[in-house]
């Protein structure tokens, strides 16, 4: 059976279902919809050669290496012979670092296999006077002996292990136990595991539970902080944080307040419990007077006897 596809349709891979009119493109839908009852791949190509590629390039910590890899597929009729990639490294600043060729590979017709390619060339951080950072790729394809127009653009973040206190809990109030959190970012391309903080304050040294930060992952660590010796005011407290055999600390200013406001979790209601202690005050004053003054009236029934 011969299909006929749509003149507007570009190269590609598409999925024709019957019953219908629907030309549905892998990833994507082209034209009307109507009842389906099967469907075939079918594969529009140009004739020669039409190469298309995408890259990606992963995370690393400083000093690490990675694969920079590009995806390569061909839309056209015929084979592409020879095909690799130029990537070029830019720094933070945009200065280039340095440019690395990838593997020479053969890219096959989409009509003999609808996998794609990978080519790759490996970066290795160790090798150049880099700092931590956002990094980007710029990749520009060559094949058969000419140069592809498009150009593909790619980032990549370089860390370091380290653990950064990037906020907390600026605001506290006296005579009252607080949630104090500490907002902590990971700068590792990696997983970093039991990382925990001590807190110094007036009061003691409060410790949160230790938990797992993610490649370049925000958490919050959090602790409660019952507020009797310090101070109103702002007050410099120290906040550590543990992690891979090493720490990082931190000054930091609170201010403490008295404990007024809604949604702040406050001791027993001093006012409250005054009232109250004034109430049963009177009630036991006025349960002693009627007592008395009741003893009082039989008394003076049996000393003043009725006349006769």
């Amino acid at each position: 059976m011969r299909l006929s596809l749509p003149e507007s349709l570009t190269p590609g891979v598409y999925e024709v279902l019957f019953g219908g009119r629907e030309y549905k493109e892998v990833g994507g839908t082209v034209g009307g919809l109507a009842a389906v009852a099967s469907r075939v791949t079918v594969i529009s190509l140009y004739d020669g050669v039409y190469p298309s590629f995408s890259i990606i390039a992963n995370d690393i910590g400083l000093g690490e290496k990675t694969n920079i890899t590009a995806t390569i597929e061909n839309f056209g009729t015929d084979t592409i012979n020879g095909a690799y990639v130029n990537f070029e490294i830019y720094d933070p600043e945009d200065n280039l670092i340095t440019t690395l060729k990838s593997n020479n590979v053969i890219v096959p017709s989409k009509k003999e296999t609808l996998n794609p390619v990978i080519a790759y060339a490996t970066f290795d951080s160790s090798k150049f006077e880099i700092r931590p950072g956002f990094y980007k790729v710029l990749a520009t394809l060559n094949y058969d002996g000419k140069v592809s127009s498009e150009k593909k653009e790619a980032t990549f973040r370089i860390g370091t292990l380290n653990v950064f206190i990037k906020d907390w809990t600026n605001k506290i109030y006296h005579n009252v136990t607080n949630k104090f959190i500490i907002r902590i970012e990971s700068d590792w391309s990696g997983l970093i595991n039991d990382v925990y903080a001590k807190i110094y304050t007036p009061d003691g040294t409060l410790k949160t539970p230790n938990l797992d930060l993610n490649k370049f992952q925000s958490a919050n660590l959090e602790s409660y902080w019952e507020v009797k010796k310090t101070g109103l005011g702002n007050q410099t407290i120290t906040i550590e944080v543990f992690y891979s055999g090493t720490s990082v600390k931190k000054d930091v200013i609170v201010e403490v307040v008295p404990p007024i406001g809604p949604g702040v979790e406050k001791p027993s209601n001093i006012y409250s419990l005054n009232i109250l202690i004034i109430v049963l005050l009177i009630l036991i004053i006025s349960n002693i007077y009627f007592f008395v003054l009741r003893n009082k009236k039989k008394d003076n029934q049996q000393i003043n006897p009725p006349v006769k």
